[in-house]
């Protein structure tokens, strides 16, 4: 059994079979359950055992624990103990999800005793404590906290207080959750095994590394509720400067309000905001809000214009408030590490990010640093890149490349928008309400700047990740890069961290002058686990989203807009810029080059990371269509979802936000719009190229012979970094997981390549075999058996060979048909002329009349009793329904999916509006209607990623769908290989040897051949007349022998071992044996020898002797 985490050994599941090592029966693998009654002493007992069928093996999933490893063996033994049920549901899919990532929601009983014991529900903060604390009590000041309306763990809050002369005075107040967890406890035992709260993203509550007792009350600052805190006090002047040290100490606080991030942003956007919020609370937080501006500007530079919007987001959200909150986090975080390093030494956590290697920073410099300059998170990031160049390789400022925003010759004189950022900078600029801070937030969003996305994502895979390590053990590197601090810890958030736990005890300790808590060997344990756990919660966050969109993907696929992240000789890998955590599944990001099989061997590009594809296909109009012109291969235009617009423009734009200039910022960007309207925008002179590709010829311009359509049209796609493309979504199965997947992959406007039958083809058109073939004792058993069989590799080399033809706008009927078993089958039917189809070559195969009239009316057939017939007759069809709307109660679904429990109801809908419907099938009947000269082709849907909506089958309101039709048809070996199989059946058609063969059954002698092989026996060594070849080694001559005494042999082997030689003596001994053979009087014929080489090579060596 092969574990999902890698990084873990295969195991052998107990409780297989004696004498059958394999665990097969038949079609199904038998496997034992057990049930563990009692974890620690590992006393399991069997409960049952369950059957698992041939196709499920590769997405079933299962629960095993670990037993043990015995010697000599290669794999340990695990004891399956859950078959856990398929991922089709939201409940099922986060159980699987929890279990991937060993997320824990349920405590022991002994652990919630110990509590209540400890804190029953009337609990009060002591007296005595209360007095220990006099110095910090807080209770008397305005703190409020502001988070996320549904988060209960409320760990931090906030105070502002004026002081004399434009002073201002802050302080960061967080839970003090180490007055309640004592180190060594049960409770902080279990909670340093979870290390973390893993927060999924829909649905289920979030995962605690605290009961709820304290991490949702006690340890929780809620409004008019005494807590324990420890506060971190900073003093500004006027100027935003820090006056002296931060002052660290243990308090009590109460809050008098929880704040939202949606209320907090209204009111600092200067509107009129929630009139709830207390006065007092209003006037902290537009001091707060002046306060962190300028800190943001002092850490970020010109990146504090950035905004990166929320997962699944659009724009961002609430970009004010959360900047207050999280300057004053990362101030208190820096504060405190630096307190702790100063009062207790070296043996502190903090949490470390190293600069980039230097070869990767070159590199990313080469590639991306002209980008760099156009954008605001990506300029205020280059410095420091040069800055890691030139302290590690000493190189000149000269050579470090000059990454001017200014025209360099040819280089390109514009930068590309996407569409919609356009089309939202004109709609604001029209909205005479408009707020510069609205046009700040577009102009920093990157999901609207493709190159600038791109490149940004680059540099985070360039840059290390941020660890957790004892500053012992890199004293002199106990840097994070990106924050540019030294010696930062975490510390904010000890609810949800239990690193920031352990820097709650070694603060208070401090405070205290106690000894620290931790040695240094336990400070490195507990940074590697925490490191762990870290990133299994962010592992599993972002799966969860995953998981979310798959289920909607489900109901609906859904295409988007994604920009080009690297192109090679490989393949493609594409950018989701709002839904980063796509980036965890290869199957939404990566397009592999055999699954657009382009023509030939892919060319550079004219720039780094770009390559250009050669296509030959054959695409046909059912309606009448006029194509462009043209003389040679078409090149498709690359900026259909983009707006270029004048480099100067955007960078006086950009200089206008940096220097907080909002009028001519917002002038320059009126001035900007009035120029790209009027088409005077610089861009890339695409005028040569197409927008939409056909195999019809222009007959306006063609004469002769040339006016009937070609069999294929030559194009040409250039795809580099930052180009913008689009691709249809949709969901699948991987590894037992439900994941997002690429369906489409658009060309044009009106093409697409399916990458999903490209991928699977056995899924999307035929069965999976149900077993393994055997030793067959009937016919009936071996056609079963191997048909199946021969019906996936069919369709393998079928897809494979791309032979497609592509047929565009046909009208399409559908139709719904019950079977005989009851169950019901979606069909459809198309026509075509039979004159129409000639002139573009389109081959349809028709079965030979008479075959199908002697088959029972379909309607009758069961789903595994189809004629042998219909097997023959079968091509395969993808059918695409482009622009199909998405209906009501489909939306419905979809917000069901994404609603919260205990959150409104969202009326926005969830989903574009339309998709293309993809439907894999297979044709049952072919046959032509001379009369109207026409070829009917009747299909039956075999596999859709998502539901069909019923409306499609509904004549009443449209019998006649537009579809685009990928005819997909079988090759005539392909055919001609099915069709031997299954002739087996048919006893006229079939000869005993065939059978005799299939059966692995020995034959009987006919017309005394052992006997006349006896009798013709001669020596093998013995040399050919007339031909020169070598005599047979004994290799050879050991299966000359054995050839020579049975009735049926295979002799096989590798290049040079002489199966050539080995053949040529075998023709010409058994010519020999034949020439002693009766003349049959019954067929009127001699024997002879049907001889079929392993190579061209070896028939003409035959031929050569037989002339000899």
């Amino acid at each position: 059994m092969c574990p999902v985490d890698r990084s873990a050994p295969k195991m052998f599941p107990m409780g297989r079979k004696k004498g059958d090592p394999r665990g097969q029966y038949g079609s199904t693998t038998k496997l034992q359950i057990y049930n563990i009654r009692n974890q620690g002493n590992g006393v399991f007992e069997k409960d049952r055992i369950v059957s698992v069928s041939y196709q499920d093996k590769s997405n079933q999933l299962f629960v095993v624990q670990y037993y043990e490893w015995f010697p000599n063996t290669p794999y340990p033994m695990g004891i399956v103990t859950e078959v856990l049920p398929p991922c089709d549901s939201p409940r099922n899919g986060m159980r699987i999800l929890k279990l991937m990532h060993g997320v824990k929601d349920n405590w022991l009983r002994s652990l919630a005793q110990e509590i209540e014991d400890q804190f029953p529900d009337n609990w009060e903060i002591p007296q005595s404590e209360l007095i220990i604390r006099a110095c910090g009590d807080f209770r008397n000041k305005d703190v409020f906290t502001v988070d996320p309306p549904e988060s209960q763990d409320l760990d931090d809050a906030l105070h502002v207080e004026k002081l004399t002369d434009g002073r201002l005075r802050v302080g960061v107040h967080i839970a003090d959750v180490s007055y309640f967890i004592k180190k060594g406890s049960n409770l902080d035992k279990e909670a340093s095994k979870r290390g973390v709260t893993f927060n999924p993203h829909f649905h289920a509550k979030p995962s605690h590394m605290l009961p709820t007792q304290f991490s949702t009350n006690l340890c929780s600052l809620l409004p008019n509720k005494d807590r324990l805190t420890l506060t971190v006090l900073f003093t500004f002047d006027k100027t935003g400067a820090i006056i002296g040290d931060p002052k660290i100490l243990r308090s009590v606080v109460r809050s008098v309000q929880r704040l939202s991030y949606g209320q907090v942003e209204v009111l600092l956007a200067d509107q009129i905001g929630d009139q709830d919020i207390l006065p007092c609370v209003r006037s902290q937080l537009k001091d707060l809000k002046n306060l962190t501006s300028f800190l943001r500007a002092q850490r970020l530079g010109d990146g504090r214009f950035f905004n990166q919007p929320d997962e699944g987001e659009q724009e961002a959200k609430n970009l004010m408030a959360h900047t207050l909150v999280e300057e004053m986090m990362i101030l208190a975080n820096e504060a405190v590490g630096k307190y702790l390093v100063t009062k207790t030494g070296k043996n502190v956590p903090v949490r470390c990010q190293p600069p980039p290697d230097l070869a990767r920073a070159q590199d990313w410099l080469t590639n991306f640093g002209k980008e760099a300059e156009a954008g605001l998170k990506l300029s205020s990031m280059l410095p420091l890149i040069k800055e890691v160049t030139n302290e590690e390789s000493s190189i000149p400022d000269s050579d470090v490349s000059d990454f001017s925003m200014e025209d360099d010759g040819e280089e390109a004189s514009s930068v590309p928008l996407t569409k919609a950022t356009w089309q939202n900078i004109r709609n604001t600029l029209e909205n005479i309400n408009h707020s510069h801070l609205e046009l700040q937030y577009i102009i920093g969003n990157e999901g609207g700047h493709p190159k600038q996305a791109v490149a940004l994502s680059h540099l985070y895979r360039i840059l290390g990740n941020a660890l957790y390590t004892n500053a012992s053990k890199q004293w002199q590197r106990c840097h994070h890069f990106s924050l540019q601090k030294d010696f930062y810890t975490h510390f904010t958030s000890p609810i949800r961290r239990f690193i920031d736990l352990v820097v709650h005890r070694m603060l208070v300790s401090s405070l205290k002058g106690e000894v620290p808590p931790y040695s240094a060997r336990e400070l490195d344990d507990i940074c590697h686990h925490c490191n762990n756990q870290t990133f299994k919660a962010k592992k599993f966050g972002k799966m969860t989203q995953c998981l979310l969109v798959a289920l909607k993907l489900k109901v609906a696929a859904e295409p988007k807009l994604s920009f080009i992240e690297s192109a090679n000789d490989s393949g493609l890998r594409v950018l989701y810029p709002h839904e980063r955590y796509l980036q965890e599944t290869r199957s939404s990001t990566s397009i592999p080059l055999k699954h657009l099989k382009p023509s030939k061997k892919p060319d550079d590009g004219e720039t780094i990371n770009s390559v250009i594809l050669h296509f030959k296909n054959s695409i046909y109009d059912c309606k009448a269509k006029i194509p462009e012109i043209r003389d040679k291969a078409a090149t498709l235009k690359t900026d259909r979802f983009i707006q270029p617009v004048p480099k100067s423009s955007w960078t006086k734009i950009l200089s206008a936000l940096k220097d907080d200039d909002k009028l001519q910022m917002e002038d320059l960007l009126y001035e900007m719009v009035r120029y790209v309207e009027m088409g005077l925008s610089a861009s890339e002179d695409q005028s040569s190229r197409i927008s939409e590709i056909t195999s019809e010829v222009d007959v306006r311009t063609s004469t002769g012979d040339n006016v009937a359509p070609k069999k294929y049209v030559d194009f040409r796609c250039d795809f580099e970094s930052g180009q913008v493309v689009q691709v249809q979504l949709t969901a699948g199965l991987q590894q037992g997981l439900l994941v997002p997947k690429i369906q489409l992959f658009n060309v044009t406007p009106k093409f697409n390549f399916c990458i999903e039958h490209r991928e699977n083809p056995i899924n999307c058109f035929v069965k999976l075999a149900r077993k393994p073939p055997d030793k067959c004792k009937t016919v009936t058993q071996y056609v079963e058996s191997w048909l199946p069989l021969v019906e996936m590799m069919v369709v393998h080399n079928t897809v494979s060979g791309d032979e497609t033809t592509c047929i565009r706008d046909v009208p399409v009927e559908w139709f719904k048909q019950q079977r005989k078993n009851g169950s019901v089958v979606k069909c459809g039917c198309f026509s075509l002329k039979k004159d129409w189809c000639n002139d573009r070559n389109i081959k349809l195969y028709v079965p030979q009349k008479g075959k199908h009239d002697q088959r029972s009316d379909r309607k009758n057939m069961t789903e595994d009793n189809v004629a042998e017939e219909d097997v023959l007759a079968r091509s395969y069809l993808c059918i695409r329904v482009h622009g199909h709307p998405i209906n009501p109660s489909t939306q419905m679904k979809l917000k069901n999916l994404e609603h919260k429990p205990g959150s409104s109801f969202d009326t926005t809908n969830p989903h574009s509006g339309s998709m293309s419907l993809v439907i894999h099938a297979v044709t049952s009947s072919v046959t032509k209607d001379n009369k109207t000269n026409t070829i009917n082709v009747e299909f039956e849907e075999h596999f859709t990623s998502c539901e069909i909506p019923d409306e499609l089958f509904d004549q009443t309101k449209n019998s006649l769908t537009l579809c685009t039709i990928e005819m997909i048809p079988k090759s005539n070996p392909d055919r001609r290989i099915e069709e031997a199989v299954v002739m087996v059946a048919d006893t006229k058609a079939c000869r005993n040897l065939t059978r005799h063969i299939c059966l692995q059954r020995p034959l009987r002698d006919m017309n005394n051949v052992k006997t006349v092989m006896t009798r013709a026996k001669v020596q093998v060594s013995q040399k050919i007349p007339k031909l020169k070849l070598s005599p047979p080694n004994e290799s050879q001559k050991e299966a000359i022998q054995f050839a020579l005494s049975n009735t049926f042999s295979v002799i096989q082997g590798p290049p040079g071992t002489g199966k050539t030689r080995t053949g040529a003596y075998l023709a010409y001994f058994f010519n020999r044996i034949n020439q002693s053979l009766p003349f049959n009087p019954r067929s009127g014929t001699i024997p002879q020898i049907l001889y079929c080489g392993p190579s061209n090579k070896s028939v003409d060596v035959i031929t050569g002797m037989e002339e000899a």
